[in-house]
């Protein structure tokens, strides 16, 4: 039987972490249902691995503080420093930045619940603060951004704070100390809001599952938590003209863009964290560039420039000139201009609280969906044989109306 390349990896992998024992009591533990510590080479593992008996799919622990098994696929201090770059630089006027953050500020706005205490994690935190409070929501008291970066936690008291001075809402900038997955030991314990919100940042964590978890637990019980990422269909024209230019060029083809989520897992993290009506939708946004070495100033700006932990090197510069070529031949417009698609997930939870809508259990329905549907069948019948005597009727008058004509004509 063939194995294919990928899965020869992933042993690889298996092996270089755990060792060859390590794989083997996964292995029994998958098919017993069990729970086992993996030994590393050199000591023990830093985690523990727990398979569901039924299908032997890995389940993650998603309580705050605890141990969860992820892969470092981001550098979180290269993130840090784009980060940084975007303070220097210092514009928060994006056209793209502002789109996806007003429409998630619609949807907080949307909601006739008040929230006083709002909570801002990360990205675009200073555009978001500012779409909150140009929306003119009176009931907001607080607003505090959790970031990484001290030099936006700067610009955000120092800007934005000023700008609404007097407005009676307070103003509180957080330190994280690596990236969003590490909010629970930012936050004061006890400290909860009435909302979260996450615009643009939430692409780059690793352990997202468990950033999530921690951004639940820092609401109040039917709090409201609203977050958009960048999805997979994302920069997917500069993907096929970079892949082309490299096997051409080089023989091979190596990650230069950042992996990102897709909508099916987008739902399956809001349900593992445990939010209660879990919502997911997806916006697609294309913006035209003059070429495709202003997608790459652009993404630079934005703090969005890859940070993948295996990335290679700067692209060769004969691979980079193939790309842009690829780039303009493959989708340029009529006027010169190539697009870029960014594929926006938005997602909505709230933490949980008895007044919220609750499913009901099974057996306990009082309408059966076969007499429905046979219900829904009559009434079609009937309308059906009420449109077939119309028409019948119709017929009739225009007979009628034929033969009139018919016997005057005979009459002359």
């Amino acid at each position: 039987m063939r194995t294919s390349g990928g899965r020869l990896c992933l042993r690889g992998l298996q092996l270089s972490r755990v060792g060859s024992e390590g794989v083997a009591a996964s292995t029994s533990a998958a098919c017993l249902g069990e729970a086992f510590d993996a030994p590393k080479r050199g000591g023990r593992a830093h985690w523990q691995t727990c398979f569901r008996e039924e299908d032997g799919r890995l389940l993650v622990e998603l309580g705050i503080g605890a141990r969860r098994p992820y892969s470092t696929v981001f550098d979180a201090e290269l993130k840090r420093k784009h980060r940084e770059r975007v303070a220097r630089i210092g514009r928060y006027d994006d056209r793209l930045q502002n789109e996806i953050a007003s429409r998630l500020v619609d949807r907080l706005l949307d909601c006739t619940k008040s929230f006083e205490d709002i909570l801002v994690v990360g990205g675009t935190g200073l555009v978001v603060a500012r779409k909150i409070m140009d929306s003119g929501k009176g009931s907001v008291r607080s607003i505090t951004y959790a970031e990484t970066s001290p030099a936006l936690l700067e610009d955000f008291e120092t800007k934005v704070a000023a700008e609404y001075e007097g407005s009676g809402v307070a103003f509180r900038s957080v330190r994280l100390a690596v990236n969003e997955a590490s909010l629970g030991e930012a936050l004061a314990d006890g400290e909860r809001f009435d909302a979260a919100i996450s615009c643009l940042g939430l692409h780059w964590v690793n352990d997202l599952p468990g950033c999530l978890a921690q951004v639940k637990g820092s609401l109040n019980p039917d709090g409201l938590f609203l977050g958009a990422f960048l999805g997979g269909d994302t920069l997917q024209e500069m993907r096929i003209a970079c892949s082309i230019a490299e096997m051409e060029r080089e023989g091979g083809v190596s990650p230069r863009t950042s992996p990102l989520a897709r909508v099916r897992d987008a739902g399956s993290l809001m349900s593992a964290a445990a939010y209660n009506l879990p919502v997911v939708d997806v916006d697609t946004v294309q913006i035209r560039y003059p070429s495709a070495s202003h997608v790459v100033d652009h993404l630079r700006r934005l703090g969005e420039s890859s940070a993948n932990t295996n990335r290679r090197g700067f692209l060769a510069r004969d691979s980079a000139l193939a790309t842009a070529a690829i780039y303009q031949s493959l989708f340029a417009e009529e006027d010169g201009s190539v697009p870029s698609t960014y594929q926006v997930i938005y997602v909505s939870g709230w933490s949980p609280h008895e007044s919220q809508q609750k499913p009901l259990q099974r057996g306990s329905a009082t309408a059966s969906l076969a007499d429905l549907r046979e219900e829904v069948e009559s009434l079609r019948k009937e309308k059906n044989d009420e449109n077939d005597g119309e028409e019948q009727g119709k017929e009739q008058e225009e007979g009628t109306t034929s033969t009139s004509g018919k016997g005057k004509e005979q009459q002359d």
